[in-house]
């Protein structure tokens, strides 16, 4: 029996298997081992991972669970690989089998191959959705409906008119969309026209948005396939309020009459049960210089003419509405494209009694299609001709398109590149590492970008930057990629330049994230760190490197930077090895791959300044103190610029604003008359370059006391430059 029913099974055209209770998979029929390409026996072992697409296993197991509960047929949707190694949307049906004595209980799975149906939905979704935009582009309300009457689309016009949506609009026969006096005429003339299968006109009152009730002409035209039946039914709702109101008197319903057709911003024309123009409006009369009377065929370019009159003499005939493209002449003598449309009237027993027809002027409509294909076949143009590679690939990762530059760089034919011809020409070294992002680009559905060598024509191994992003469709679904190769060659020969320069300095050059993390450091910062290599600090915390006491310090710091300011700090650094060293960093903020901003640190070691700054500010307190202590003082002289630099206690031996600028004139004022020759000796001796020698001066201060002072002068030499220091020492006190 169980032969016998693999034989069956294998004679079906169908995908077909069956599993145990607990979803073992026991058999395969040959049709599904041959369309997935399993060169396997019935006897052969097969896991559910070996059918379905990994990324569908989960959804497939819940489903399989939920139908194993309820112990009834199910069925689920999953992707599965084909021959080609592709994955094609499956529609899995699970049926329980009864337990009999010869055959035990079983499950049987019947696959069968929906992707083309899907495709189709697809397609059939976008076609509605660019039908719907056509139906909205159309200026007067118009509604569409099934042959069976069912309301399927309104454009906004009749969306706005109406004041309701389109799910309450379906109902319209139920509701007081038409005034109840026209209800049932209405109704039964389109009822009439979808039994007959003709178009039909009837006139009815609407109720507007704000209760108002207008009439207008209902014209409902069938939409036919090739083979004659109707696919949809076009119902376009002119406005005639106005017309149904001059009713009331002849005169007044002539005027009217005229009055509106003027005032239609378009072509109007009157035409005779046999097609002839009797009638214009006065766009048609001042536009087209039409006489009355004229025939219209004058007026119709020549090589628009028999086109023209063959479909208009198939409305005359069969009674239906016109519509045609023809370019007609205007006043100026010149041609333009004009869409014209003309709908017979009947009288009440249905008889035409005339025709109605309108002319749009679609010049600049016409020139935009046409200025379009030229848009369309410059942007191929374009994407030929740009330097850098453009493509585009599927939702499954495989080339849809590659540029005429792409082609020619790789040196292969369209055919060959597309799918995955083009990954030959991927160096061997990077094939791997740009799959792995290509296909986790895949799988998030986000832009990226990867670097690797391609292959030109004649051999040669170029590196290129692969930028991709994804296109979208209104739902948010990823349905196309697009993606632009540029040549980075000389760019990552300048960086490996770069990245030599910056291995070489003497300074620590590193590259730190928001979180604190190391991502990039040069020789120099390795060794700051107490480490061989840098590869041994990136990936830490540099945050850990920092002293403690510091550290919160440089975390403010490094938010600063990574917020875009750039900044310089003093901190302490303790090393893996256990070294604590002064550290100077100036960093900027720089923009990463992966788009956030991180710390771009230039960092030195400045212990030995600092130990030396703190010798010299010892020095200068103790020599402050002892300078207090003795009253003595000192000054230097620059020669050179005569710049006077002196202590706080010579300021208050000359009784000097402290701060205050310092010049010999205000240095000779408080010298003694007496010894002002003196002060001119000790300047020309230092002009002349003599080195040491002493003073005794008597300063004047207030009160017209005197302070007896010993002038001690030492000449300092600096590089090429000049300078004379002098000293006070051993300030006697003043005599009053």
């Amino acid at each position: 029996m169980e032969t016998d029913q693999a034989d069956i099974l294998d004679a079906l055209p169908a995908m077909v298997l069956w599993t145990d209770l607990n979803g073992e998979i026991k058999f395969v029929n040959r049709r599904w081992m041959q369309s997935v390409g399993f060169l396997g026996t019935h006897e052969t072992r097969f896991e559910w991972r070996d059918l379905i697409d990994p990324q569908d296993l989960s959804k497939f197991f819940e489903a399989w669970q939920s139908i194993q509960a309820s112990q009834k047929p199910g069925e689920v949707e999953v992707r599965m690989r084909n021959l080609n190694g592709d994955y094609r949307s499956h529609l899995l049906q699970v049926n329980p089998a009864e337990s009999r004595r010869e055959i035990p209980p079983r499950w049987y799975v019947v696959a069968t191959d929906v992707e083309d149906l899907r495709r189709a939905e697809e397609g059939l979704r976008r076609k509605a959705i660019e039908f719907q935009r056509m139906v909205n582009t159309i200026s007067v309300p118009l509604a569409v409906t099934t042959p069976d009457g069912d309301v399927e689309a309104l454009n906004q016009p009749a969306l706005e008119y109406f004041g309701k949506t389109l799910e309450e609009l379906k109902g319209w026969k139920a509701s007081d969309v038409v005034h109840p006096d026209d209800l049932e005429a209405t109704i039964a003339a389109q009822i009439e026209a979808h039994r007959r299968g003709t178009s039909y006109n009837v006139e009815s009152r609407h109720r507007r948005a704000d209760g108002m009730y207008r009439w207008y002409n209902v014209l409902g035209m069938p939409l036919r396939d090739q083979d004659g039946s109707i696919l949809r039914w076009f119902h376009l709702l002119i406005d005639i309020e106005e017309r149904k109101c001059a009713e009331q008197a002849l005169a007044v319903r002539e005027r009217e009459s005229r009055h509106i057709l003027d005032s239609i911003p378009a072509r109007v024309g009157v035409y005779d049960v046999e097609g002839n123009l009797v009638a214009a409006n006065k766009q048609a009369s001042e536009l087209s210089w039409i006489p009355e009377r004229l025939d219209w065929r004058e007026l119709c370019h020549p090589h628009d003419v028999e086109r023209s009159e063959r479909l208009w003499n198939a409305s005359l005939n069969a009674g239906t509405p016109f519509a045609c493209e023809y370019r007609a002449r205007v006043s100026d003598g010149s041609y333009r494209w004009h869409l014209g449309r003309r709908v017979p009237m009947l009288d009440e027993s249905g008889t035409i009694v005339r025709w109605y027809g309108v002319s749009y002027d679609i010049e600049d409509l016409k020139r935009a299609e046409s200025a379009l294909q030229e848009s369309e076949r410059n942007l191929q143009v374009t994407i030929d001709t740009i330097p850098a590679l453009a493509w585009s690939a599927r939702t499954d990762g495989t080339a849809e398109f590659l540029s005429k530059h792409y082609l020619d760089y790789l040196g292969m034919s369209s055919e060959q590149a597309v799918g995955w011809g083009w990954v030959s020409a991927v160096h061997p070294d990077d094939f791997g590492r740009l799959q792995a992002i290509w296909q986790e680009a895949l799988a998030s559905c986000r832009a990226t970008e990867a670097e690797a060598r391609l292959r030109r024509f004649d051999g040669v191994f170029r590196w290129f930057l692969f930028r991709v992003s994804p296109l979208r469709n209104a739902d948010g679904a990823v349905i196309k990629w697009y993606g632009v190769n540029t040549d980075i060659e000389d760019r990552k020969r300048s960086d490996e330049t770069y990245r030599t320069i910056v291995e070489t300095t003497p300074e620590c050059v590193k590259l730190i994230a928001r979180d604190g993390t190391v991502l990039q450091v040069n020789a120099a910062g390795a060794g700051m760190a107490g480490v061989r290599h840098s590869g041994q600090v990136i990936g830490l915390n540099f945050f850990d490197f920092v002293a403690p006491e510091h550290r919160d310090r440089y975390r403010e710091f490094h938010e600063r930077v990574c917020s875009g300011m750039r900044g310089d700090l003093e901190f302490d650094l303790v090393n893996a090895i256990g070294a604590r060293r002064h550290m100077e960093t100036h960093a900027a903020p720089l923009r990463h791959i992966d788009g956030s901003l991180v710390q771009l640190g230039v960092t030195r070691d400045v212990t030995e300044r600092r130990e030396a700054q703190d010798r010299l500010r010892r020095s200068e307190a103790f020599l402050l103190e002892g300078q207090h202590l003795a009253r003595m003082g000192n000054f230097s002289w620059i020669a050179a610029s005569g710049e006077i630099v002196w202590s706080e206690q010579l300021y208050r031996i000359f009784e000097i604003e402290p701060g205050s600028v310092v010049s010999l004139e205000q240095i000779a004022a408080r010298i003694h008359p007496e010894y002002l020759p003196h002060l001119v000796d000790m300047v020309q001796q230092m002009e002349h370059g003599r080195r040491d020698f002493e003073y005794q001066l008597r300063i004047l201060v207030a009160d017209e006391g005197v302070k007896h002072s010993i002038l001690s002068l030492i000449a300092v030499r600096r590089t090429r430059t000049s300078i004379s220091a002098q000293s006070w020492t051993s300030f006697m006190p003043g005599i009053r």
